[in-house]
């Protein structure tokens, strides 16, 4: 009887909703962020959507275009705070030029807090590494 009472209440609670957040919901929302390369740094405005999955797509106001789909940069989510970038090819228009080429890169959340690193090569063998860092905008609602 008890196996039972446990079954359903479970049953229950799974149903109305009630249990963890999606993990993906400790990134997503508005982040004015720095982007800094080779001494310089542009602002810009990081908008982090949640995908299906562990997918996340990184949408950014200017400064970095994903060259295919144009929505973005896509990311996976990983264990506490995580994210990783898959190589992609983008167009990077920063302080330090206007570059096309592919990226990788990781970067984290740690409350709401956010710091990534993208990984661009040129296709001329270039590599530069770009920061980005910034405080999700709690103002927002995000």
């Amino acid at each position: 009887m008890h196996m039972v009472l446990f079954a359903l209440l479970g049953g229950m609670l799974s149903f109305a909703g009630c249990g963890e957040p999606s993990s993906a919901n400790v990134f997503v929302g508005h982040y004015p962020v720095m982007i800094s390369s080779a001494g310089l740094s542009d602002p810009d405005l990081l908008t982090i959507t949640e995908g299906s999955g562990d997918a996340l797509l990184l949408s950014f106001d200017a400064g970095i275009t994903a060259m295919v789909g144009d929505a973005g940069l896509r990311a996976t989510r990983g264990e506490d705070g995580g994210l990783s970038i898959g190589k992609q090819t983008v167009q990077i228009d920063h302080s330090t030029g206007s570059v096309q080429g592919t990226v990788t890169g990781s970067g984290t959340v740690n409350g709401s807090a956010l710091t990534v690193t993208l990984h661009f090569l040129g296709a001329d063998g270039t590599k530069t590494d770009y920061q980005i860092t910034g405080t999700r905008d709690l103002s927002s609602g995000s």
